[in-house]
């Protein structure tokens, strides 16, 4: 499913790899001539528009949150689940920015800056994920028992210090 992201935002074109900033201050701001900017950033998407890197960002986000992970991979998945999220929200905000017949200049200009922090964050959390991935590959069996009987100790200590509280 990370490929698939990293197939998505390549094919949304040079949009997804501009500093955030940029993106505003290349378009014109008069509201008046909004239309023009908007046709220049329709031109900047690359073979889908942000309405498909949107859908295709939800229908991602939920596949994600179907998964059913082992259990030694649960804290990864939580990650992958907000991963999946943040780039859903960034693919939101980049359909809002082309949309000026239902939001104002303002409120469009925060959206993408928006978006732009949440891939940072997508970017950041799959590096994460992909690490944390090869190292529980990396591990051999008997190394997996041992950090499961720690998890295992670890758990047993929890109770049994919270029994002791009560």
């Amino acid at each position: 499913n990370i490929n698939y992201m990293n197939n998505l935002l390549e094919e949304f074109g040079t949009i997804a790899n501009m500093p955030k900033l940029q993106l505003i201050a290349s378009r014109l701001t008069e509201y008046k001539i909004d239309g023009v900017a908007n046709s220049m950033y329709r031109s900047l998407q690359g073979k889908i528009t942000a309405k498909t890197l949107r859908v295709n960002a939800e229908i991602l986000e939920d596949r994600v949150k179907e998964m059913t992970p082992p259990a030694s991979l649960k804290k990864v998945h939580d990650k992958a689940i907000r991963s999946f999220m943040y780039f859903r929200k960034a693919a939101e905000g980049f359909e809002i920015f082309g949309n000026d017949e239902t939001y104002d200049l303002r409120f469009r200009d925060r959206r993408v800056k928006q978006s732009y922090d949440y891939l940072e964050k997508t970017i950041e959390i799959n590096g994460d994920i992909l690490a944390a991935i090869n190292n529980h590959r990396k591990l051999s069996q008997s190394e997996k028992f041992w950090q499961g009987l720690d998890r295992i100790q670890e758990k047993m200590e929890r109770f049994y210090f919270s029994y002791e509280a009560k």
